[in-house]
């Protein structure tokens, strides 16, 4: 059927499936899609529709839970994308929870038994049974090392790369029928956009990659006092095992008990960090969110996640730091002529027209910073 394996036509059943039932049925049609799932109409009439019940920002966000790790990734990517999203949708992609049901621990020990070829009992002092995570694509467990150190072991769900190349080829599929039936897509080349994720989200598959992210960024703030990254063990660590040092603290976003001063010390090491990964180091960590930035017991930042990273040549760099003096200086012809040279826009653009625009925008973007209470 139009080119499809037995497996894709059926994935790609359940995703069609999703569409409807959460009430995106006209998109189905107009990517003429129901031709993959025989008797839609039946269907849809048996299956209940949320439609009525909750707001399309709503259903779209559980929808993309539904379907998985793949369409979580993607739901990711879209929350950052206000070009082609109203605001409602993003406000509700950017509550996407990567958190499904636990490996069982039996899984869990044929895994790390499978990837370092040694059972657990002879690799650990102790592993924890119950996880202190568990996400779409890795779980978590705390165990101890023989010399008494504390370590965190994180190991891929089995599977689930099969998983997620299946939902790849499919979304690589859609995005063609997009071009296609829905011209006004173009605009936002789905098929590029596809292909930006299969990177992004290959890579963290690839817990090889993620170590020498790891090892870089820990020696790029060796000299560090505010910024703490844990060590990798790596005589226990594969392409699909990962054992870091253990860490205590808690997630940036857990300092509501702590006073205004030590926020405040926070956000400005948050900060500093930032500046240095990317103006100093070209090299920065691309996934930020509060899960992944934990502030320890002694108030250090500790990065956690190193799978999307983020890299800038010398030019990009220049060329960022004269964007932030002109965005500071109000400088909108400075801002357009960074735009310029970095090809986000041509020689043809009306620079009177982005004016009169970004003087608007810029004087939002810092009404908003200055309201801000991410300093207080």
């Amino acid at each position: 059927m139009f080119g499809l394996r037995k497996k894709e036509r059926r994935r790609l059943r359940v995703i069609i499936g999703a569409m409807a039932r959460y009430g995106f049925d006209s998109v189905v049609s107009r990517l003429h899609l129901g031709v993959h799932l025989p008797l839609m109409e039946r269907i849809l009439r048996r299956w209940k529709i949320l439609r009525p019940e909750k707001s399309p920002s709503v259903r779209f966000r559980e929808m993309i839970e539904e379907l998985g790790t793949t369409f979580m990734k993607l739901g990711q990517v879209l929350s950052l994308r206000r070009d082609i999203l109203p605001e409602e949708f993003i406000s509700e992609l950017e509550r996407l929870q990567d958190k499904v049901a636990p490996i069982p621990i039996e899984t869990v020990k044929r895994q790390i038994q499978k990837e370092l070829c040694k059972p657990v009992e002879e690799l650990f002092a102790f592993f924890e049974e119950e996880p202190l995570a568990a996400a779409s694509i890795a779980q978590v467990h705390r165990a101890g090392l023989s010399d008494g150190k504390e370590v965190v072991v994180k190991l891929q769900r089995p599977g689930i790369e099969e998983q997620i190349r299946l939902d790849l080829d499919l979304l690589r599929y859609m995005a063609k029928l997009l071009v296609k039936y829905i011209p006004e897509s173009r605009l936002y080349d789905p098929p590029g956009q596809v292909e930006e994720l299969t990177k992004t989200i290959l890579k963290e598959l690839n817990f090889e990659t993620e170590i020498r992210h790891m090892e870089r960024f820990r020696e790029n703030f060796s000299d560090s006092k505010n910024v703490f990254i844990p060590a990798v063990v790596s005589g226990l660590s594969s392409k699909r095992v990962l054992t870091m040092e253990m860490s205590h603290g808690k997630k940036i976003i857990q300092l509501d008990d702590e006073d205004s001063s030590f926020k405040k010390k926070v956000a400005g090491r948050l900060l500093d960090s930032y500046l240095k990964q990317v103006f100093k180091d070209g090299f920065f960590h691309a996934d930020p969110h509060p899960g992944n930035i934990f502030v320890l017991e002694d108030g250090k930042l500790c990065f956690h996640d190193f799978g999307m990273m983020g890299y800038l040549s010398p030019d990009m760099r220049e060329n960022l730091a004269d964007w932030f003096l002109a965005f500071l200086d109000r400088d909108i012809d400075g801002v357009a002529d960074v735009y310029l040279r970095i090809g986000i826009v041509g020689e043809e653009f009306n620079r009177q027209a982005f004016k009169k625009v970004g003087k608007i925008a810029l004087a939002q973007t810092q009404t908003i910073i200055s309201t801000s209470n991410i300093f207080i």
